[in-house]
């Protein structure tokens, strides 16, 4: 806390000595446009304001390449102690990469600039790819290689927002797992890229468990390929299956497989399924499933026998087979999948948050560079200072010198002290304890005065001549007794008059602490009362160039929003200028077609109707005494509709009486006649007669009423006619 105190102090101060100083500079600039205006008039008015602005100006400069001077070395200070422990991180890192992981032939300083330099281009930090290094390195990877792998999995890791600690990881175990020979690290990484893209799984999950898959995929003979082991895993994921819970199903599928083909054999025999294991053993994984499903024609529960009941591995070889297409398709795409890391790092640098990445590491990558340059020299004084706290730790190990001397420090004070207490607070709280004292010091005192003027005396009368140099010789002496006697006269005062003395301290220390606090406190008061006006005015002017910047900002953002507004209305002016020139155009053309099929229906019409009344005129011409010139057809142009309706209408009202003739007519027939009817004959049994069932069914043509034919009513040649037909057959009406 006081570190912090002290760090805001200092950058109030720093900022108060910028404002005075900028102040000062204004100032200065003010003086000299005075002195340059004024400089011809009488006077020196103009030149002492130049003086004084030129002065001015040195001086607020100076001031100002202090304080920025200043600023500069606290920056390259913090800067220069930051890229220490950064380039000490990333040493570390690299010497556990060459002490525990990469050959001793490795050059490790290569390996660390390749990796500086290939940290701002992948977006990962230098350290970051140090971690991934060691499990590279450890995987046998070493040199050119190791960085190869290094760079394709930072592709991939920057892509996919994960630790490229994670991809490296996996790539170089799915790669030992096949071996070299079967799966390279660039295919590997372009064939993993691409699962992800095909699946529904994060790259960080992925790559969790890929790894432990590729290994049981390439257990045995090799059968199962890095590609079909991906695209199932992309397959069953698809459907919303964990990338873990896919991982341990499949691999389980695989192992069981590829191991225990002999075993499926006689699990086939025991159910008398035909089981080629040699066969069987060089099909493809998706081939394999096909095969399955041949021999058991697709029955699951003969499939999980085969399995050795187990109904999670039966499960999963369902639900592969039954999504054979889409494993197909995932496949095909995986095995043209060269390329597909890099163009999902392509992709991603395109954006904000990947470049930002580029740009921390490249910082990253300075402060090691600069690091790497003070180490030697910090290391050197390190070196150097070591041995001497190492030395002294072993020093007071052995002697305990500095802490004897502290508790011998210690208990001096706390005995005098304790003995002081003591003996003020007998002498204080006994009366006869003080009087004998008193008596003591008066007569030890006394006794000495006495003793040391009588040798004086003794000694002056037997060498008087020496008297001289003897007291010059003893005046030392005397001195101590003059003292010794005052020291016990104090004692005794001291002793006496305890109490008012302490309360003497009391005062004088109350006074001297009045003072000095009424000096801090002022002190601080006028500190604050500065700081406080130095801050107002630097948030003044904070603000005000704040205010300026949001006015700014408002006017941009105004003028911008403006001009979007004239930019959409004009776009929907043209959107609505358009539609109506299409709707318009439609319409027209809507409206000709109308038109056009009308009048062809019309001149059709016509047609019609001339054809018809030239065929009703032809009918005329050949029945000259027929009903369409002298009977009830003569002016069926006019009463046609109402003739029809006509028609209609009566055969709804004669409906009874028809009923009523029929049921007369069939009981003519005499005996109990009863069938159904029909003009065909169709419904006799296989005969023209009637079978039997409800009541019959006479069918006939109905004309209305007063329509004549040949002179007769068409009513009454119908009834006859049908007469003539019942008595002649004796069954249904062959004509009407």
């Amino acid at each position: 806390m006081l570190i912090d105190i002290r760090a805001r102090n200092s950058f109030s101060g720093v900022i108060g000595l910028l404002t005075s100083s900028f102040s000062g500079l204004m100032g200065s600039l003010g003086n000299l446009a005075f002195g340059f205006r004024n400089l011809g008039t009488a006077g020196t008015i103009g030149m002492d304001a130049l003086k004084l602005g030129a002065v001015g100006l040195v001086r607020s400069l100076l001031q100002i390449g202090a304080v920025v001077a200043l600023v500069g070395a606290g920056i390259a200070v913090a800067f220069g102690a930051m890229a220490l422990k950064s380039a000490a991180d990333f040493q570390q890192e690299m010497t556990k990469v060459g002490s525990l992981a990469a050959p001793v032939t490795e050059n490790m300083k290569a390996m660390g600039q390749a990796i500086l330099a290939m940290a701002p281009a992948v977006g990962q930090g230098p350290i970051e790819l140090a971690k991934a290094l060691y499990l590279v390195e450890s995987a046998g990877f070493h040199g050119k290689d190791a960085l190869d792998i290094l760079t394709r999995s930072s592709w991939l890791a920057t892509a996919g927002m994960t630790s490229v600690k994670v991809v490296a990881d996996a790539v170089t175990s799915a790669v030992n797992a096949f071996g070299k020979s079967h799966l390279s690290a660039a295919t590997a990484i372009d064939v993993m890229t691409a699962t992800v893209s095909a699946g529904k799984m994060q790259v960080a999950d992925y790559a969790r468990v890929i790894g432990n898959l590729a290994s049981k995929a390439a257990i045995g003979k090799i059968h199962v390929s890095f590609q079909e082991a991906n695209a199932a895993l992309a397959l069953f994921t698809r459907s919303g299956m964990s990338a873990q819970l896919a991982a341990t199903r499949l691999g389980a599928l695989f192992v069981y497989l590829d191991t225990q083909t002999v075993k499926m054999a006689d699990n086939a025999h025991k159910l008398g399924l035909s089981f080629d294991a040699t066969r069987f053993s060089t099909l493809s994984l998706a081939d394999k499933v096909k095969y399955l499903h041949d021999i058991t024609g697709g029955n699951f529960a003969e499939v999980q026998k085969l399995m050795g009941g187990n109904k999670t591995l039966a499960t999963t070889y369902q639900q592969l087979y039954g999504h054979t297409s889409d494993y197909n398709t995932i496949l095909g795409t995986l095995k043209h999948s060269h390329g597909a890391a890099l163009s999902a790092f392509q992709k991603a640098s395109k954006d904000y948050n990947t470049n930002a990445k580029m740009m921390d590491a490249a910082f990253q990558s300075l402060k090691i560079t600069v690091g790497n340059a003070l180490l030697p020299v910090f290391t050197q004084l390190v070196q150097k200072v070591t041995p001497i706290v190492q030395g002294f730790i072993t020093w007071e190990t052995k002697t305990h010198g500095i802490e004897n001397a502290l508790k011998s420090v210690g208990g001096a004070i706390n005995t005098v002290v304790n003995i002081g207490a003591g003996i003020i607070n007998f002498f204080k709280n006994s009366q006869v304890a003080m009087a004998l004292l008193q008596g003591v010091l008066i007569t030890a005192a006394l006794f000495i005065a006495g003793f040391l003027v009588a040798a004086f005396i003794a000694w002056a009368i037997a060498a008087g001549t020496a008297a001289i140099a003897t007291l010059a010789a003893i005046w030392p002496f005397i001195l101590i007794g003059i003292a010794i006697a005052l020291v016990v006269a104090g004692i005794i005062l001291a002793v006496k008059n305890w109490g008012a003395i302490t309360k003497w301290f009391q005062a004088l220390w109350h006074t001297v602490w009045t003072a000095v606090s009424s000096f801090f406190v002022g002190l601080w008061q006028t500190i604050i009362s500065w700081v406080t006006t130095q801050w107002n005015n630097l948030k003044n002017t904070a603000s005000s160039v704040w205010h300026a910047i949001l006015t700014a900002i408002s006017n941009a953002i105004q003028t911008g929003k403006q001009w979007i507004v004239d930019k959409f209305n004009a776009i929907l002016k043209w959107i609505k200028d358009t539609w109506n020139n299409f709707v318009t155009t439609a319409a027209t053309l809507g409206t000709n077609l109308i038109n056009a099929i009308l009048l062809g229906l019309k001149s059709a019409w016509n047609n019609v109707v001339s054809w018809f009344n030239g065929a009703v005129a032809w009918v005329k011409g050949l029945f000259p005494g027929s009903p369409v010139e002298h009977g009830a057809l003569k002016g069926y142009e006019t009463w046609g509709y109402t003739f029809g309706m006509g028609i209609a209408d009566g055969i709804r009202r004669s409906v009874p009486h028809v009923q009523s003739a029929s049921a007369l007519l069939a009981s003519s027939m005499g005996g109990h006649y009863q069938g159904s009817y029909s003009l065909s004959g169709s419904a006799f049994g296989g005969g023209r007669y009637p079978t039997g069932g409800g009541s019959p069914v006479i069918i006939v043509n109905n004309y209305p009423p007063s329509i004549t034919l040949d002179g007769a009513e068409v009513t009454d040649k119908i009834m006859r006619r049908a007469g003539t037909d019942v008595r002649r057959h004796g069954g249904p009406i062959k004509w009407g």
